[in-house]
């Protein structure tokens, strides 16, 4: 019972038609064994709670695994856990602990069958909420209101034929009480169904759950809830699903999907297998990807797992709940790495784990991924070695073609490099000093300036986020719909959210341990009118040399709408880098890294070239002259919001400047880097890297036009990667002979071979 996906690039016009057919895909609710439960039945699109109790994240028919499995090894502590909190049953100075020992009660009746835990369960629920109130004032208490709603769900369901019809009223009165002081409303019309708090636990959980309980004595609860989840939230992730990637990023990203994986489970156990897409279950593996062999993770967007006093990032629910929805063996390995220690709330893991998931290692995976429309984005790693000492490479090359707002960044464009520590890095600190929506974090920590893009600064440019106005100008890429959250999909299709487009990728041509991972992208987008047209082209190579283990490969091409504006090619690091004429080193090596990135510029060319080095002590955040300070969370051990950064900028007013740049990674004792040049034939410009070669076009157009190049002396063996070709058939011809011919198309964009030294032509077939 998949809900089709319908790819929405331009046209808004579609959206109706992801919405119907929604709609029509569940007006047959799925076949589900009359032995096992009662018919399914539909409202119009919306599935309907079961007749029967309980069917609030589990049934009766679940009930015998249930038993089974807290008798499971890995699932026995969790139990034990689970159910220990019931001695807080007499604690009146804590009422948290109180809804612990009611859930608690509550379990139990349903595994014993035993109705006097079942009327404990009540007691204790009724005693909760007669008295439970939440101080408004507290950040983000709507999570705690919405905890205690779930809680309260969960008695009243689980324990339905022991409730008394005037016990049901006033359960309903203290559920209706609280979720009309949530954040999101009730009825729950208020906030965005892409970005927030609604897309946390609310609807997808608390909300949610209430309704299903309590929808035989008032079935309009549930149908408020439902609507708004079917009509908006869900085709909203079904956009942007199918790119595998969450736009919250490396921790809100999985702290929401386990939210919306939540709601998958909660339908699933009420007999409706799969309500959101099935690319669903593939979110998860963006995360596997960034993963560091360091425990971290490439940072996106606003970051607090670095707040974390951790070495290995973990978000077990992200992964857990996936795993064992899409019984996939990779999400399960993932997890057997997160899932250390029980959670805090042990009950959710209880219902959903599956403790005999098989594994497969995430090492079996290709070594790079491309995550594609609506986020455009490529991981590329040379390994899955962990430790500090590991010889593994992990590179982030992102294009971006939605911007969502909220804990999303203004980074389109943006690049990241591991090696033995993080070397070319997302800069900022988001909890701090001063967190969301601070000075540091709309002048600072979301904004261009803050990454490896690039700048353009128009003096009279203005920028504000929301209601917030006079932010400095730092050149950067504009903030959508002046970073206004979309409320709907259909706000985000039609009001200029789109900031980029993906023209080319590619990554072989071995597509399971690469040489080479290529990534093409048109930003005009993501700036105001200031810029005309802009492309930026990555190409990571796999280079397999443990000395020099991997480089990266960006080529900026930028027309500006006035020739006096100022572009800026920006480099951010942890430690002070070295610049010697066009070269610029990087190094790692405090708290046990050893790493190295060594930057060479080929364009802008020396005589037209300024690279300025900014940072240090007092000025680690400087914007436009003006320093945005911020300090880590003493608690954290991970930060890494850097201090440093490097400016590249042309020294000669012009309206199209081409920027060159190849970053190599080695360790930090190695004195040089492979050696490199650039090789120009007309409108091919070519990058030497050892015995690597790349040629792109500068036009930033596909070539049509035959050019020779030469492979030096001391380069046999030289792996060679040509872009920017004109699709079609192409002949690779050296000293009158045809060695090779070439299909290039959107599956084969670049024509890559390995050639001896000598003359070669690149020829157009007709």
């Amino acid at each position: 019972m998949n809900i089709l996906f319908i790819n929405i690039r331009r046209s808004s016009m579609l959206l109706g038609l992801v919405f119907l057919l929604a709609f029509a895909i569940y007006m047959a609710p799925p076949a589900i064994s009359a032995a096992k439960s009662a018919p399914l039945q539909t409202t119009g699109a919306i599935p309907l709670p079961p007749s029967e109790h309980p069917r609030l994240y589990l049934r009766q028919h679940d009930l015998e695994e249930l038993r089974r499995n807290i008798h499971h090894p890995s699932v026995k502590p969790i139990w034990e856990k689970t159910i220990a909190v019931q001695k807080y049953a007499g604690d009146n100075t804590n009422l948290e602990k109180k809804r612990l020992a009611f859930e608690a009660y509550a379990l139990k009746y349903l595994v014993y069958n035993n109705p006097d835990l079942g009327r404990i369960a009540i007691g204790l629920a009724l005693e909760y909420f007669d008295k439970v109130s939440f101080p408004l004032t507290k950040k983000d208490v709507t999570r705690d209101i919405g905890r205690a709603i779930t809680g309260g769900a969960i008695v009243y369901d689980w324990c339905y034929p022991l409730l008394t019809p005037k016990e049901k009223k006033t359960l309903i009165r203290h559920f209706i009480r609280l979720a009309q002081t949530m954040e999101i409303g009730f009825p729950p019309v208020k906030q965005s169904a892409l970005t927030g708090h609604a897309g946390e636990a609310q609807l997808f959980r608390d909300l949610l759950s209430m309704g299903i309980a309590v929808y035989d004595e008032d079935p309009t609860i549930y149908h408020q809830v439902a609507k708004r989840l079917f009509t908006e939230f869900i085709p909203a992730r079904n956009f942007f699903y199918p790119s595998h990637l969450h736009h919250q990023g490396d921790s809100y990203g999985m702290y929401r999907y386990q939210w919306e994986m939540t709601a998958a489970w909660i339908y699933r156990r009420m007999g409706y297998p799969q309500i959101f897409s099935a690319h669903q279950g593939q979110l998860p593996y963006y995360w596997i990807y960034i993963r560091r062999p360091d425990g971290q993770m490439l940072r996106n967007g606003d970051c607090f797992n670095s707040n974390r006093a951790a070495t290995y990032w973990a978000e077990p629910m992200a992964f857990l709940l996936p795993a064992a929805y899409y019984q996939d063996p990779y999400l399960a390995d993932e997890l057997s790495r997160q899932y250390t220690k029980i959670s805090g709330d042990p009950i959710f893991e209880l219902l959903f784990i599956d403790p005999d998931l098989p594994t497969k290692s995430v090492s079996e995976l290709p070594l790079t991924r491309y995550f594609g429309y609506p986020m455009g984005t490529m991981v590329a790693r040379t390994g899955w070695d962990t430790g500090i000492d590991s010889n593994t490479v992990v590179a982030e090359m992102k294009v971006g073609v939605f911007q969502f707002n909220n804990h999303q960044h203004v980074d389109s464009g943006h690049f990241q490099l591991y090696y033995r520590g993080g070397l070319a890095i997302d800069s900022g600190i988001y909890q701090g000093d001063y967190e969301y929506g601070s000075p540091h974090d709309v002048n600072y920590y979301k904004r261009t300036i803050a990454h490896n893009c690039l700048l353009v600064y128009d003096p009279n440019e203005q920028f504000r986020f929301g209601s917030r106005t006079g932010l400095v100008n730092d050149g950067g890429q504009r903030f959508p719909n002046n970073g206004i959250e979309p409320k709907k999909l259909e706000e985000l299709l039609t009001r200029d959210y789109q900031v980029g487009s993906v023209m080319s990728h590619y990554f072989g041509p071995d597509r399971h341990k690469p040489d080479i991972s290529y990534l093409k992208g048109d930003l005009t987008r993501a700036y105001t009118a200031k810029v005309q047209d802009y492309q930026r082209t990555f190409l990571f190579w796999n280079l397999k040399n443990d000395q020099h283990p991997a480089a990266l490969i960006v080529l900026d091409r930028v027309t500006v709408a006035d020739p006096s504006f100022k572009r800026t090619w920006l480099l951010h690091s942890i430690e002070e880098p070295e610049t010697n004429g066009n070269i610029t080193t990087i190094r790692r090596i405090d708290k046990g890294y050893h790493g190295q990135l060594i930057t060479t510029t080929l364009l802008p060319k020396e005589d037209d070239l300024n690279i300025s080095k900014i940072g240090g002590p007092g000025k680690e955040f400087t914007v436009n002259g003006i320093n945005f300070p911020n300090h880590p969370n003493p608690r954290s051990t991970t930060d890494e919001s850097g201090a440093w950064r490097i400016e590249i900028t042309p020294k000669q007013p012009s309206p199209t400047t081409l920027f060159l740049n190849v970053l190599q990674v080695q360790d930090a004792d190695i004195k040089e880097g492979l050696p490199v040049s650039m090789i120009e034939n007309g409108d091919m410009i070519g990058v030497l890297i050892g015995n690597r070669l790349a040629f792109f076009n500068q036009t930033g157009k596909p070539s049509a036009q035959p050019f020779s190049f030469t492979i030096p002396k001391k380069e046999d063996g030289c792996q060679t990667v040509i872009t920017d070709l004109n699709p079609g058939q192409w002949q690779l011809w050296k000293n009158g002979r045809l060695i090779t011919s070439f299909r290039i198309n959107p599956e084969q964009p670049v024509a890559i071979f390995t050639g001896e030294t000598g003359t070669y032509e690149m020829i157009p077939a007709h």
